[in-house]
């Protein structure tokens, strides 16, 4: 688990490079970054999704399982153990806080890939129900990383992985 200092390294040290902000980095463990990019896909903002939403759905709990599903859009996605402990301990503010930051200024997202030829056709079409799209060969290049993370995610999700 990541000390206090950790947690205070991705929150503090900005820099401005150029003009543009230079937000601290955080490196999340992988079960709250599945989290953090499970719930923040273009078609909930564009479904009105506000910022407290997204925090809300990533968080956890009863209300917001029940908000999610009142969207209607896709599965929800359980807490696992791996984001309850670190959700659980110490620096709470401060790992919602980590979790803010990260929806405003952007994340690593590229240990999340997944093989779309190991999918079943049916994660696949779910994930493509949820962005919008009839077929993959629809989907653009800038959502086939996503769209086919999200299909895996709805894989373990259905079948309790």
């Amino acid at each position: 688990m990541d000390s206090f200092s950790e947690l205070m390294n991705g929150l503090y040290g900005w820099k401005v490079k150029g003009d543009q902000v230079d937000p601290p980095r955080y490196k999340f463990p992988k079960p709250v970054l599945e989290r953090i990019h499970y719930f923040n896909f273009a078609q909930l903002w564009e479904s009105g999704m506000t910022f407290m939403g997204a925090m809300n759905f990533i968080l956890g709990g009863d209300d917001a399982k029940r908000d999610y599903e009142t969207y209607g859009i896709g599965a929800w996605l359980p807490e696992s153990d791996g984001f309850k402990k670190w959700y659980g301990s110490f620096g709470g503010s401060a790992r919602q806080q980590l979790i803010a930051l990260a929806l405003m200024y952007g994340y690593d997202s590229k240990s999340l890939k997944a093989d779309e030829n190991s999918l079943p056709k049916w994660a696949l079409q779910a994930a493509l129900d949820d962005y919008g799209y009839e077929d993959l060969s629809d989907v653009t290049k800038q959502d086939h990383d996503d769209l086919i993370w999200r299909a895996s995610m709805i894989y373990r999700i259905k079948n309790n992985i």
